[in-house]
């Protein structure tokens, strides 16, 4: 049986999508509690996934507040709201790359609301730094995770609005060749941006809508099929399956498993010396026959 909290973070994300960010929050705060409340009678793996999920949707109520706060023009409260979201997510094994990415998106909206051409190039500029952090953790995870995609998206929408308001910038002090060539590379950008987006991309951009929950891709996978989680112990990992299916774990880096979890069960294994480096596990959902190959943590 799936956790009900998945159904409850589908809810929040269909709230938030037609602008309903208070019940969106309070939505998020029962999608906390439910998976906590899960967790303490799921197997040891999936309960350390249920508690990390609850724990994530903690944060996701934070980041709501800090947006409503925003609307309202409590800009100091709606700081400390995106401080304690990211807080949340740094100590988590799986989010952490989240942390940054919440702050860029906060720094990206808030920057495209400013009027003062500098202050908003800043703010576009800061965005961008936060977003290449975010793809930099994530990368230490799984370099080849889904969700590099949609963060490169958003890391070129970013660059698109700062080379478009540095063109404005120049044009203002007369150096109109100059300008034209950033707005030029703005366009270039933009399109890259549109490719990256695919069908998703909202046009015209002045109604981009910020996308600070990458669409859920989480509670997507877990409600679809099988999904592995991983989480570290000091000689062993724990492999919990939080999805619908059936998962057969093929690998293990190299080393092989050949042990099949049921949904809500879990393994344990053995972390072996000659693990190093990012480590992949191998898994073939049972009932769709479709094999993962996902980056699962990162061994020093």
């Amino acid at each position: 049986m799936i956790p009900r909290g998945f159904e409850l973070w589908k809810q929040a994300l269909a709230l938030d999508h037609k602008s309903s960010m208070e019940e969106s929050k309070v939505q998020f705060e029962v999608a906390a509690k439910a998976f906590f409340e899960e967790a303490s009678g799921a197997a040891i793996g999936v309960a350390r996934a249920l508690f990390e999920y609850s724990t994530l949707m903690d944060a996701l109520a934070a980041v709501q507040g800090g947006r409503l706060l925003k609307t309202q023009m409590k800009f100091d409260e709606a700081l400390e709201n995106f401080a304690k979201a990211s807080e949340i997510l740094r100590a988590t094994v799986h989010f952490g790359f989240l942390a940054s990415y919440v702050s860029g998106c906060a720094s990206l909206e808030t920057a495209s609301e400013i009027s003062d051409d500098e202050e908003k190039f800043q703010g576009f500029k800061n965005a961008i730094a936060l977003l290449e952090q975010s793809k930099l953790a994530l990368s230490f995870r799984d370099e080849r995770h889904p969700l590099m995609r949609s963060i490169d998206a958003m890391i070129k929408f970013a660059i698109s609005r700062a080379l478009l308001v540095e063109s404005q910038m120049l044009m203002q002090k007369g150096a109109t060749a100059d300008s034209r060539k950033k707005r030029k590379q703005s366009r270039s950008v933009e399109k890259d941006f549109e490719e990256l987006a695919g069908e998703e991309v909202h046009s015209p951009v002045s109604r981009y809508k910020i996308d600070y929950f990458l669409k859920g891709y989480e509670y997507e996978r877990a409600t679809l099929g099988a999904f592995i989680m991983t989480f570290p112990e000091r000689t062993s990992l724990w492999i919990g399956n939080v999805g619908k299916n059936f998962a057969l774990v093929e690998t293990l880096g190299e080393a092989p498993v050949g042990k099949t979890i049921p949904p809500s069960g879990s393994i344990t294994v053995p972390m072996l010396p000659e693990f190093h480096g990012r480590l992949r596990i191998q898994y073939t959902d049972e009932e769709t026959h479709r094999r993962y190959d996902e980056g699962c943590l990162t061994v020093i």
